[in-house]
């Protein structure tokens, strides 16, 4: 968790000083190594090495003969659509709560927002069904697809959709699950 909380403390600091800039900051020219980019350029091509780079490790561990779950998008080893790892979206929620509460409590120290909207939404998920483990280990290596367009959104929303902000420490588990299966029925039908 301290890594986390020095992340967001260092991506807080970056883009303080980011918002400082002008507009026309961000297409000046300056050095790239041995020759001069404008700075779009650069935070573009560091984007896109970061991405190579987990292609790289994604990589590496098939070989090792790990499986790789969904991680920015769906992956062959899921079947290349999203699959009942319920545990695991679970905990991805609560641990996505949790760090939420503390983000908040970083840029509103004083608490003057009272209220939160927890909701969750899994995007290009026209085609996307939530298979059950069962149905998974009866036919490894194939899957189900949902007829929709790709770029559909399933979205789960509480009912009310307002919570006091305290809850997001304090009855996070509750909220992760109700989010969950909200996503689990979209997801079915």
């Amino acid at each position: 968790m301290e890594f986390i909380k020095r992340y967001v403390e260092d991506s807080g600091n970056r883009l303080a000083a980011l918002r400082e800039k002008r507009e026309s900051w961000r297409e000046e020219d300056t050095n790239f190594f041995d020759v001069r980019r404008s700075r779009a350029w650069i935070m573009t091509r560091r984007m896109t090495h970061m991405s190579h780079h987990r292609g790289q490790l994604m990589a590496m561990l098939r070989m090792l003969g790990h499986d790789l779950h969904s991680n920015y998008g769906p992956t062959a080893d899921t079947g290349g659509l999203l699959q009942d790892h319920q545990a695991d979206v679970l905990k991805a929620l609560v641990t996505s709560l949790q760090f939420s509460a503390e983000v908040l409590e970083s840029i509103d120290s004083t608490r003057r927002l009272r209220s939160v909207a927890p909701l969750v939404a899994i995007l290009d998920a026209g085609y996307a069904s939530w298979t059950t483990e069962a149905e998974m280990s009866t036919r490894r290596g194939s899957h189900t697809m949902r007829v929709g367009n790709s770029d559909e959104t399933a979205t789960a929303v509480l009912n009310p959709p307002t919570r006091g902000r305290p809850a997001l420490q304090l009855q996070t588990q509750g909220i992760a699950e109700d989010l969950t299966v909200l996503l689990k029925r979209q997801l079915r039908s």
